[in-house]
């Protein structure tokens, strides 16, 4: 990998979730694209990673770059002043983080720790970051949980729908629905609705997702041959199943939650 920021390198960062979305380093902030003092062993090419090991890679990348700003500083003290803005070429603005760090970094907050630890504080701390870079892309908490439950919005119900839509029948709708849905992360939406109880702006979105997967899954017994007021019908009930699952048993394996649903497809023969 280049040691020089100018000279960008086509690395690709494989997300292994079902969107199967592709990250360009491009998109994460110039702080990992041949940010100096940054070893190259950090970002192999066709590194395959998961989204919450991103965040580690910017943690690595920052004490890395901290180091080579430390000695920047200490050199450009001997400097001219006029001559100090040619160093900051090469330096990193390490105020600046991409958005899309801090709402994956929140979304493992909510999975392992619980909505109450969603504080700027603590993910400053888990990104090992200064507050400047979370005011840079939120004006306030409320500002972050608001793009926080867009971005869950989107990546476990809006994303999974329209993939869901690709396939080729009812049937085969069904059971690629019942796949993705495996691999969301159930603890975080137990939390997530746990959250909506007691924050207004959570339960805005909770009651949006719900009346998308709602309305998706009656589409669906619509389309299996079901008058509308039975796929409604059949739509809560099976919904109702998934969220019962979520809140009594949120960390179930994915062989059991997998086992279950076989269990439920085969009934609904």
């Amino acid at each position: 990998m280049s040691r020089h920021p100018n000279k960008r390198n086509a690395v690709r960062l494989l997300i292994t979730r079902p969107q199967q979305e592709f990250y360009e380093l491009s998109r994460i902030p110039k702080l990992i694209l041949g940010a100096p003092g940054a070893s190259p062993a950090i970002l192999p090419a066709k590194s395959l990673v998961c989204p919450e090991s991103i965040c580690a890679l910017f943690r690595e990348c920052h004490k890395s770059c901290m180091r080579f700003k430390d000695k920047e500083l200490t050199k450009s003290s001997t400097q001219n002043p006029l001559d100090r803005h040619n160093t900051m070429r090469y330096g990193i603005d390490m105020n600046v983080m991409e958005k899309e760090v801090w709402l994956t970094e929140g979304i493992a907050v909510l999975g392992k720790d619980g909505f109450s630890r969603i504080t700027i504080n603590n993910l400053c701390q888990r990104l090992q970051i200064t507050k400047g870079s979370f005011y840079h892309h939120f004006r306030s908490i409320d500002g972050y949980i608001s793009s926080l439950m867009r971005h869950w919005l989107e990546k476990n119900t809006s994303s999974i729908i329209s993939q869901t839509k690709q396939a080729e029948s009812a049937i085969k709708e069904k059971r690629l629905l019942y796949q993705l849905t495996l691999d969301i992360n159930h603890k975080a939406e137990q939390n997530i609705r746990a959250w909506s109880y007691s924050h207004p702006i959570v339960k805005e979105y909770v009651e949006k997702a719900d009346h998308l997967r709602l309305n998706f899954l009656t589409e669906i017994r619509i389309k299996m041959g079901h008058g509308l007021e039975k796929a409604r019908d059949l739509a809560v009930q099976e919904y109702a199943v998934l969220i019962g699952i979520q809140q009594l048993f949120p960390e179930m394996s994915y062989e059991d939650m997998m086992r279950l649903q076989q269990l439920y497809l085969e009934g609904e023969r």
